[in-house]
């Protein structure tokens, strides 16, 4: 079963990743820039908001000082004393002031001791309104150069009303010799068109609060005499106040609310300027909801494109990937589907010169392998037949050379036998009547010279005895391999000085089939006599044993040794005959033979012939 590359990715999410990050990335920029627009937008609206509330407290102060002006004047009459503020002089004066006045619904001269000396209109209630809650305004006046206020207080009809208090000084500024006074009506038009039109949006509301936080001027007429909790913003703004203008957000109600304050100059007022943030900011936030669900809706959008691109992409794609892995399979017969004018079909038809060029190579190929073929199976053939005519060659070398062996031993047979049946017969007779004849010979001389006849005649008859027994021992038809071993040894190389060690006593009665036995002796016999002509050893072992149904001998001298490789080869002098024809003689049996031997290290020479029977003897 084929494996899948680990964390490998289609192409459809592939698509919609680069999609999705394509569109998240502009997305989050948008909206980091939208943050920003927004919180820009609230800093400039609150910027223009304090500005409003700058210019209305400057409008505010400007005309309370137009109509305080009047007053002052009365510092400026020539009255000696304090009490003169009551004469016609004064009483012109306060009357043009009134006059000239917009604002003040009343103007009054006070004594020192808060005294009525002069009131305009003479109408009026007796005093301003609750002097003695006026005293704290009353008591500043005194002390201050020039005009101050008091907060929200009631008159005696029960109306509220806002006092404010002028010093009245001599020409070179004395000490203060009177208090001119004047009252501020909250709901008079007048007061009030210092805020026409300037209220922001339909929510939003110019209030004019005095120094105890309470509003009395508001182009909001339902927020008259309402006094700010102590923790809104608008009230610690006042509070602060004349210090510095300020801006912020507040919450009234559960609603978030813009806020902007400025001081009146010279008064201890403060003009506020607030408006609900959802009504200065709606076309920021409905630009942001519509943001917020287009951001969604334009991410489906791409989402859609990038399934429908990943599909038109994919769906040749799939067929490319599945012709592909027909083509991987060998099956290159079927030309691969046409495909669009695009880049996944210049692909595709890359693909096709690539299987119709494949298909071409492939059938080369295999017209190349089947001449191939043809050329192995004739060579294969050819050296079948080679092999076999060597091999028929080789078994004929070996019939013949078995014949030739099977031949040189019956002759040499025959040849021990006619020795021993004639020869040696003939010179037997030859030494009895020898001897025979020397007993009957009178002379000494003739004796001693028949008696040389017969030593000859019986050294004569040793020799062939030894040849016979070389031609053929018959001690290997009589007792078999190992005695006519342990024979050929004592008889040959014991006489001549070389000490012989034999260690196959326990394989003295093991018998092999004439051919076998035969075949091992005599490449035996020709190891003892190389020893006994060239090796100049003083001892010989001969091993012998039996393993995995091979018998296994070896002969092993410790002679001067020489190197193998010379005799590799048989020379034309016939030096090496021996050992070749130890090698054959065992190679017809399916044995070997092989020498070991080093220059000055002496000689081993091992033979391995195959035995047939149970326990290693030939059946």
């Amino acid at each position: 079963m084929r494996r899948s590359a680990p964390g490998r990715v289609g192409l459809v999410p592939r698509f919609v990743l680069l999609v999705a990050t394509g569109f998240l990335v502009p997305a989050a920029a948008i909206a980091a820039l939208g943050w920003t627009a927004l919180s820009g937008t609230q800093s400039g609206l609150l910027s223009d908001r304090l500005t409003l509330a700058r210019t209305i407290a400057a409008r505010i102060a400007g005309a309370l000082t137009r109509d305080l002006d009047p007053l002052l004047a009365l510092g400026a009459l020539p009255v000696p004393e304090e009490g003169g503020y009551a004469g016609p002089a004064a009483a012109a004066a306060l009357a043009d002031a009134w006059h000239r006045s917009r604002l003040l619904h009343d103007v009054y001269v006070l004594s020192t001791d808060g005294t009525v000396l002069l009131r305009e209109p003479p109408t009026s209630v007796e005093g301003p309104p609750a002097c003695h809650e006026a005293r704290d305004a009353f008591a500043a006046a005194l002390k201050r150069m020039g005009p101050t206020a008091s907060g929200l207080l009631s008159d005696g009809t029960g109306r509220r009303r806002v006092v404010v208090l002028v010093p009245l000084r001599g020409p070179v500024g004395g000490p203060v010799r009177a208090l001119a006074a004047g009252c501020l009506d909250p709901e008079s038009h007048r007061l009030s068109a210092l805020l026409a039109d300037s209220a922001p949006g339909k929510e939003g509301s110019v209030d004019v609060l005095d120094a105890t936080g309470k509003t009395f001027l508001s182009t909001d007429r339902s927020r008259l005499y309402r006094a700010y909790p102590p923790d809104h913003l608008a009230a610690r703004l006042a509070a602060a106040l004349p210090d510095a203008p300020a801006t912020g957000e507040a919450r009234e109600e559960g609603r978030r609310v813009l806020v902007a304050a400025s001081p009146v100059a010279g008064f201890p007022w403060t003009v506020v300027v607030r408006q609900p943030r959802s009504e200065a900011l709606a076309a920021v936030d409905e630009a942001a909801g519509r943001l917020v669900w287009m951001v969604p809706l334009l991410g489906l959008l791409a989402l859609g494109l990038a399934l429908g691109a990943a599909h038109a992409v994919r769906q040749p794609l799939a067929v490319l990937t599945r012709e592909a892995e027909r083509i991987a399979g060998g099956e290159l017969t079927r030309p691969i589907p046409v495909l669009p004018r695009d880049e996944v079909g210049r692909l595709g038809r890359a693909f096709e010169r690539m299987r119709v060029a494949l298909a071409g190579s492939l059938e080369e190929v295999r017209r190349a392998n089947e001449g191939l073929e043809e050329r192995v199976r004739q060579r294969t053939e050819e050296l079948s037949r080679l092999y076999r005519e060597l091999a028929e060659r080789e078994e004929a070398r070996l019939r013949l050379l078995r014949k030739v062996i099977a031949a040189q031993e019956e002759e040499r047979k025959r040849i021990a036998r006619e020795l021993h049946d004639e020869t040696c017969q003939t010179v037997t007779a030859l030494a009895l009547r020898a001897e025979g004849a020397a007993e009957l010979c009178p002379s000494e001389e003739g004796r001693k010279r028949l008696g040389d006849v017969t030593g000859l005649a019986r050294r004569a008859l040793d020799d062939l005895h030894r040849v016979i027994f070389d031609l053929r021992p018959s001690v290997l038809d009589d007792l078999g391999l190992f005695p006519a071993i342990r024979w050929f040894a004592d008889r040959n190389l014991v006489p001549r000085g070389v000490s012989v060690r034999y260690d196959f006593e326990d394989l003295d009665a093991l018998r092999l089939s004439p051919e076998r036995e035969t075949a091992v002796f005599r490449a035996v016999q020709e190891a003892l006599t190389n020893v006994l002509r060239h090796s100049r050893a003083s001892t010989v072992v001969v091993e012998a044993e039996i393993a995995a149904r091979r018998l296994r001998i070896r002969v092993e001298d410790d002679g001067e040794g020489f190197d193998p490789g010379s005799f590799a080869t048989p020379s034309e002098s016939g030096r090496g005959l021996g050992l070749l024809g130890m090698r054959e003689r065992l190679e017809l049996l399916g044995g070997r033979a092989a020498i070991e031997s080093e220059p000055g290290e002496g000689t081993a020479v091992v033979l391995e012939v195959p035995v047939n029977g149970p326990g290693g003897v030939d059946a």
